[in-house]
């Protein structure tokens, strides 16, 4: 699943791609170009205290995909995923703990916040 890097802003697709255990292309985390138009559009990352690799450090973590650092090693990626494809019928998923971010997880979390509301 392609994922492009939002910055500071996290965006609600990255949970359901790790919910899904669907492997993610994060899509740039060092290209010259993207950072220019980051740079030029800073202001729209004023209103949150998020770092700009939020996104990159939580696929990271979950070991959810492959951080891309630009167009070029894309190709590389790419590439590796269609051998992989090719070779096993399958691109493997090594996402780890992503239950927390099912949709069964998610709206039961949901459910016992607005049951404590009503209860308060």
């Amino acid at each position: 699943m392609l994922l492009f890097n939002y910055y500071a802003i996290i965006g609600t697709k990255i949970y359901d791609y790790i919910g899904l255990k669907i492997p993610i292309l994060f899509c740039f985390s060092e290209d010259k170009k993207a950072d220019k138009l980051r740079d030029k559009h800073k202001s729209m990352y004023d209103y949150t205290d998020m770092p700009f690799d939020v996104q990159q450090k939580l696929i990271e973590a979950k070991k959810a995909g492959v951080i891309v650092k630009s167009s070029e090693h894309l190709l590389t990626v790419l590439s590796d995923f269609f051998e992989e494809y090719a070779s096993n019928g399958l691109i493997k998923c090594t996402t780890e703990n992503s239950e927390e971010f099912s949709r069964r997880n998610r709206t039961g979390r949901l459910a016992e916040i607005v049951h404590s509301l009503s209860t308060n």
